[in-house]
């Protein structure tokens, strides 16, 4: 009926006057029963009103319906980037390098290189599903399932070796000091943290020179993680030094220093010197010439303890660690493991690691926003007028004794 009415008022805007009335029930019989003569089962008119039934509606206009344009995709950006079109800023140029390299494009298609499936092909539709949260969930039950898994297609080819992007690309160093005497002449902490798995390493020193230094970053750090993209420090001796920096620049580290005005900013390692400190003071009480011995325990505790959502050790490893409180209580995966499904799951793991760290990576960033909004509410700005006295800072000191700042200067303009 909805076609019908449409066809009359499309008619109706050819003539210039036209009036609509209503007429009663009781004075419209005729036409109340030729309305519902197609619709009877049997009725007298049949026999003295001609009736023709037709195989198609009288009205032919094709059928309008509304369709929503594609959404925007997740793959939109990397599909972009294998093209050939470079982003203009250099850090998400950078960031889009290590997240594209698990994507490669063979003719106009995009594939993902996996573990647990041979090449997986990324398809708009489907793979909107896998996206929106619920990969984890479901992407189990969906691709052990034939009828339910035909957004994967496993071209007959061989395994396309794994690029893999950039992990532990940036991590903070520092030092606690000092501690009481402990065995070996130990009295010093060197404390590395990844700035995004927040995986931790750290290490007992007796002194703390360059070449200590430089050694527990190429043992705990380079030879365990790779290469990272570059190292965070404060301007200790230990770090700003000309042996230091060759050592990063060889292999290729950018090495940078926090602000002098705020040697504390590399807040990632700050956070992490306080919980090595009150998990060390909880553990030892009285017996403080101990230290050394309790902390790998710390450490342990701290790697296990969820962090952004996740674990410093799924962060890394993409599973959880076996801890010592499963093994008194046993656990589903100690009562029911099998080795070739316990295989297939840590492959199923590491297919979705990349996810983990990305929900981690947005609470993170929520984090931050919070702790920016609390900060800049009480912050009080200050800017140099013209007229105000001030002080300037010393560039270049001949001796230790000199004062860091000169002046007073008064502002003439401001440039």
């Amino acid at each position: 009926m909805e076609k019908y009415l449409g066809k009359v008022r499309s008619h109706l805007v050819h003539f210039q006057a036209y009036e609509i009335s209503q007429i009663p029930r009781s004075q419209n019989s005729n036409a109340d029963a030729l309305a519902k003569l197609a619709s009877a089962y049997e009725t007298d008119l049949m026999i003295s009103v001609p009736v023709e039934i037709l195989d198609k509606p009288s009205i032919l206009e094709p059928e309008m319906m509304e369709v929503d344009s594609q959404p925007p995709s997740w793959m939109d950006s990397i599909r972009n980037f294998l093209e050939g079109n470079i982003l203009v800023d250099p850090r998400e140029a950078k960031k889009m390098t290590r997240k594209a390299a698990r994507y490669f494009l063979r003719d106009e298609t995009m594939y993902r290189r996996g573990f647990s499936l041979h090449l997986p092909k990324c398809i708009q539709k489907k793979m909107r599903i896998m996206s929106s949260g619920k990969c984890m969930k479901g992407s189990v039950a969906i691709t052990r399932e034939p009828a339910l898994c035909e957004f994967i297609y496993q071209p007959l080819e061989l395994l396309t070796p794994i690029s893999a992007p950039w992990p532990f690309a940036q991590w903070g160093v520092d030092l606690i000091r000092p501690f009481l005497l402990g065995k070996g002449q130990t009295k010093y902490v060197i404390v590395a943290v990844g700035y995004f798995t927040k995986w931790a390493e750290a290490e007992a020193l007796s002194t703390i020179t360059e070449a200590r230094v430089t050694t527990f970053i190429w043992t705990n750090v380079v030879c365990r993680f790779g290469i990272p993209n570059a190292i965070v420090t404060d301007n200790g001796k230990q770090f700003d030094n000309a042996k230091f920096k060759d050592f990063c620049h060889k292999l290729g580290i950018s090495h940078l220093c926090s602000s002098l005005a705020h040697p504390k900013a590399n807040w990632e390692v700050e956070a992490f010197k306080k919980i090595i400190k009150r998990g060390l003071k909880l553990r030892l009480d009285a017996r403080k010439g101990r230290w050394i011995e309790e902390l790998p325990e710390v450490l342990w505790s701290y790697r296990t303890t969820p962090r952004t959502g996740e674990t410093p050790f799924t962060m890394a490893f993409g599973s959880e660690a076996m801890v010592p409180v499963e093994i008194g209580m046993p656990t589903e995966r100690i009562d029911y493991y099998e080795h070739v499904r316990n295989e297939e799951e840590l492959l199923l793991n590491l297919d979705l690691l990349d996810e983990k760290r990305e929900v981690a990576q947005l609470r993170l960033t929520e984090y931050q926003n919070r702790i920016t909004r609390h900060y800049n509410s009480v912050v009080r700005p200050r800017s140099f007028q013209v007229g105000h006295l001030v002080l300037r800072k010393v560039q270049k000191h001949v001796n230790t004794l000199e004062p860091s700042w000169e002046g007073s200067f008064e502002v003439k303009g401001i440039v």
